[in-house]
């Protein structure tokens, strides 16, 4: 499956929020591609696999997040930079050349590892603290600029990002190919389709300006 030119905003959703198909639809509609279903700790497998059901039925490109062995359930799974490494995950049974990786990076060796084993995506970051992730280390923001644009594949800024703080961080980085990996700016907002549509707005703008630059 061939995502290089087809993602914008990557969302998380977290285990411990009932899918919402009503949602989930309207974010379709707005440009929602691609998302990660993250468990909640001794979430139930039952429950898991019925949330990714529910999501592949509706979005084109499901992620789980960690837990390999419910990969074939969806599209392929998201490991952290201390999770099972990738050529550990292509091992399993379940493992086949359809199968997407996503891997978090956070330094240049890690990256390399990452691209050098041909992982689908990265995410980089943390740029800014998270509500998501509380316990996420923040990254330097010239490390950030520098993995993102030397990477072939898709890579997603992640960390406590919103308009105003993708602003900010774009103010000091050149960024070649903006993607952005979101969670609570959607789904804490009082209006998440609308929060959706617009960070997805913002990205594909964004990416038209740099286009156009000689």
């Amino acid at each position: 499956m061939n995502i290089n030119f087809a993602t914008n905003v990557l969302l998380i959703w977290p285990g411990r929020k009932a899918i919402d198909i009503t949602l989930i639809k309207e974010m379709v509609d707005n440009g929602l591609e691609i998302i990660e279903y993250r468990p909640y700790a001794n979430q139930s497998k039952d429950s898991i696999i019925r949330a990714l059901i529910q999501l592949k039925k509706n979005v084109k490109i499901v992620l789980i997040n960690n837990e390999i062995h419910l990969m074939k359930y969806c599209d392929g799974v998201w490991v952290g930079e201390s999770d099972m490494s990738i050529p550990e995950i292509k091992k399993m049974s379940d493992f086949n050349d359809s199968v997407l990786i996503g891997k978090t990076v956070k330094n240049l060796n890690q990256f390399d590892f990452a691209a050098r084993h041909n992982a689908s995506m990265i995410g980089v970051g943390a740029i800014f603290k998270s509500q998501t992730k509380q316990d996420a280390k923040l990254s330097h923001w010239s490390l950030i600029q520098e993995i993102v644009n030397k990477s072939k594949k898709p890579a997603y800024l992640v960390g406590g990002l919103s308009i105003a703080s993708l602003n900010l961080f774009l103010k000091n980085c050149n960024i070649e190919n903006l993607r952005i990996a979101v969670s609570s700016a959607v789904l804490k907002s009082s209006s998440p389709a609308r929060a959706f549509a617009d960070l997805n707005s913002f990205v594909v703008e964004y990416r038209a300006k740099k286009n156009k630059q000689p």
